[in-house]
């Protein structure tokens, strides 16, 4: 059986393109500012971590690594690969970073998440623990608050806005560490032991898309006028 955690989320980590050669450069931190808004008025602390982009020269070695590339075989209908090899690299880091800094957990959010709700003072999870409405398709509701185990969906509804502890990263290590994937459907119950809160605390503001190829945008948002894909 898995340790369970009872931890105090000390600081989010906002992850935004910070690469000004990057097309979405400009989107993302606007986002990313909006996010940091949000979490001001419930007072929590954040910090910002800058993205890794196409161009550089890890997700450039990590996508010659055939078994890591494995996980992303299908990615490329919905998606522009070498964007969301990046997006998981980034998730990855921070997994990483906690794992090796032993400070107790973290939160990790996308640059379009924003909290909508106060955070419980404290958590109970077990290595990931999802905070975020589901940002597309079908998903199922909790009857009652708290914590169990991932609800919504067999993997996690969207990557926005979650926790982690360090025994995170060595979870992933034991269970599937040479792969990678889109960093949502990575998360899968299937695979790993996942946490779910609800209430959930953050929602997506989903303006813009720096990963997903047209099709995939049909499927998740129906191309509304606003809805730009960069």
């Amino acid at each position: 059986n898995a340790k369970i955690y009872y931890y105090r989320i000390m600081k989010f980590h906002i992850i935004r393109i910070e690469d000004t050669n990057c097309p979405a450069h400009e989107k993302s931190c606007e986002a990313a500012e909006r996010c940091s808004k949000s979490l001001e008025k419930f007072g929590m602390e954040y910090t910002f971590f800058p993205a890794y982009t196409p161009d550089s020269d890890y997700v450039k070695g990590m996508m010659t690594k055939k078994k890591f590339m494995s996980g992303f075989r299908h990615a490329n209908k919905f998606a522009r690969l070498d964007r969301c090899v990046a997006a998981h690299l980034s998730h990855r880091t921070l997994w990483q970073m906690c794992s090796d800094n032993q400070d107790g957990p973290i939160g990790i959010l996308e640059h379009d998440a924003v909290m909508t709700r106060e955070m419980p003072n404290y958590l109970t999870f077990r290595h990931f623990v999802n905070l975020g409405h589901p940002s597309y398709g079908k998903y199922k509701e909790s009857k009652t608050s708290g914590v169990r185990n991932l609800f919504s969906k067999r993997y996690f509804p969207g990557a926005h806005a979650y926790a982690i502890n360090p025994s995170a990263m060595e979870m992933i290590i034991q269970r599937g560490n040479d792969m990678g994937g889109p960093t949502d459907t990575f998360l899968s119950s299937d695979q790993f032991i996942l946490d779910e809160h609800y209430p959930w605390v953050f929602e997506v503001d989903d303006r813009f898309s720096s990963i997903q190829a047209e099709r995939g945008c049909k499927m998740k948002h129906d191309l509304p006028g606003d809805y730009q894909r960069i």
